[in-house]
């Protein structure tokens, strides 16, 4: 008879269940859960940084609208104090850079979430697919060589109970044999010599018996074993389970990263265009002071128009552009330039459509 041997250390125990997959899961849910810090920090960055950065341009427009003020009239047959005017230009200019410093520090800081998004999300989606493939290779594995352990377990159960059968019908014949004997003695109708048949038909049934006591113990012993390995076994179908469990929540933190990171993409682009105007026009107003000795009104007014065309980018701008373009226009007196006219022509038609347009702000609490 071949039974699956118990004591030959054909069996292995497998490793806790799922130890390293739960601990993988607990940091994809931390990073998760860390991403989504970073990511709702994104959108109030950027709309401070933007709201104060239109708040800043609205200072320096009032300070343009000094330098406006101060050249009202008649500005090129009077004399003025250039000190007094040089002192307008330059806070005008400080207020224009102070705009683009807030707005440079705030798309730093959104550089900086940016990067932390990715810091904190990559090298944990690529450990983590790694470790998902390790992971569960390993569960095959094990689970494969397991389920041939317990296989063959079965098997030799299965065994071990045909042979019960056989050996149980083999002891009701031995001893119906004996029973018939003992019978036959009684009658004196036993050939061959009483007690020498005895003695050969009770042995054989002690013999078989023994057999069949030898294979009932084999057999519990193996339904004992079964019993203990199915919980085993139980163990690393788990494993297996929870790294298709890992294989599907993956998925959700890489979608999140690449959306946090697309967010925070799309909020920089937006203030760095605000950034680049801005610094066009500390620029332009740096220039204005610069080459302020001896400009005429004329060239003030258009200096004074363009800066008020490139800063309509944001409808809360409007109110100061407009106090600029009525005091250049109410300054002439009705004689305006012809070259001056079509500059504010154009920044009316500009106003008009700033009128209607969304801030700056909205447009960038829209892409959340």
């Amino acid at each position: 008879m071949a039974f699956f041997p118990l004591s030959q250390g054909g069996f292995t125990t497998p490793a806790p269940a799922c130890s390293d997959a739960d601990d993988l899961l607990r940091a994809i849910v931390d990073t998760g859960n860390r991403l989504s810090e970073v990511s709702a920090r994104l959108q109030p960055t950027a709309a401070r940084s933007s709201r104060t950065t239109i708040d800043r341009l609205e200072r320096a427009m009032m300070k343009a609208y000094n330098v406006a003020v101060f050249i009202r009239g008649n500005f090129d047959n009077h004399e003025h104090d250039q000190s007094e005017l040089d002192d307008l230009l330059e806070q005008t200019v400080d207020a224009f850079q102070e705009a683009h410093e807030i707005a440079t520090a705030g798309l730093r800081k959104l550089g900086d979430y940016h990067a932390l998004a990715v810091e904190t999300a990559d090298p944990m989606i690529k450990h983590a697919r790694e470790e998902i493939v390790r992971l569960r290779q390993h569960a095959i594995a094990e689970l494969g060589a397991f389920q041939g352990q317990f296989d063959a377990a079965r098997k030799s159960a299965d065994q071990a109970y045909r042979n019960i059968r056989m050996e149980s019908q083999a002891y009701q014949r031995a001893q119906h044999r004996y029973e018939g004997d003992l019978q036959k003695c009684a009658n004196g109708t036993l050939i061959g010599g009483p007690f020498g048949v005895l003695v050969d038909a009770r042995r054989e049934v002690e013999e078989v018996g023994q057999s069949l006591s030898e294979s009932q113990r084999v057999y519990s012993e193996l339904q004992d074993l079964i019993q203990t390995l199915k919980p085993q076994r139980k163990s690393l179908r788990i494993q297996l389970c929870q790294t298709e469990y890992l294989s599907a929540v993956l998925p959700s933190l890489e979608a999140a990263s690449n959306a946090t990171q697309s967010h925070g993409l799309r909020l920089q682009t937006q203030l760095s265009r605000l950034k680049d105007t801005v610094a066009r026009l500390a620029r332009r107003a740096s220039d204005l002071q610069e080459c302020s000795d001896g400009f005429s009104k004329d060239e003030y007014a258009m200096a004074l128009l363009e800066i008020c065309r490139k800063v309509l980018i944001d409808p809360a701008l409007g109110d100061e552009v407009r106090i600029i373009r009525n005091e250049i226009v109410n300054g002439y007196g009705g004689n305006i330039p012809v070259r001056i006219k079509g500059v504010v022509d154009v920044v009316d038609d500009l106003m008009k459509a700033m009128f209607s347009a969304p801030s700056i702000c909205g447009e960038i609490r829209e892409t959340m």
